[in-house]
Formats: C-alpha cells, structure tokens, sequence
C-alpha cells in the first residue's frame, strides 16, 4: 500500500513546479526580446555582433527580472510592449 505524500513535500513540489514554469517564461521572453531585436537589426555588421553575442552567452538568465515583484495579467497589461508578434520576429 502506497503511503500518500505528507503535505509538505506536496507544497514543496508545487513550488518547485512554479520556480520551473516562471524561470521557462523569463528564457522564452529573452528569446523573444533577441529575435525581435535581431529582426530590426538593418545594419549587417551590427546583426553579426549581435548574434556572437548570443552565440556566446546565455539566455538563461534572470538578473533583469524582479521576481519580488507584483504581477498584473490582466487582458489590458497582456499587450505586448516590446511589440513582439510571431510575424515580426520570423525571418
């Protein structure tokens, strides 16, 4: 007979689930935010530093991110500010 989990490790694990899918939403913005960029980008030389750039770096990273901050995703603030839409950021 399976012994169900004691509470704690359920919150621990829902926490943790959270941590993941917040931490996977930040590397898909920063993905986002450099694809935008790089489109814009007219300048051959400029495109080219950039993507060494990001050859040469992480994406996986956080630092910009309050994440003691307050969120509101409401439908009015859920319009993107950067202006990424999937049609601008294919090339």
């Amino acid at each position: 007979m399976k012994v169900p989990n004691p509470p704690l490790i359920e919150e621990q694990d829902i926490s943790e689930g959270c941590n993941r899918i917040i931490k996977n939403a930040i590397i898909c913005w920063n993905y986002l935010y450099l694809s935008h960029k790089l489109a814009r980008i007219k300048e051959p030389e400029q495109k080219e530093k950039l993507l060494s750039a990001v050859a040469s770096h992480s994406v996986i990273c956080w630092e910009h991110t309050n994440m003691l901050g307050e969120y509101d995703f409401s439908d009015n603030k859920l319009k993107d500010s950067a202006g990424n839409t999937l049609s601008k950021i294919v090339i």
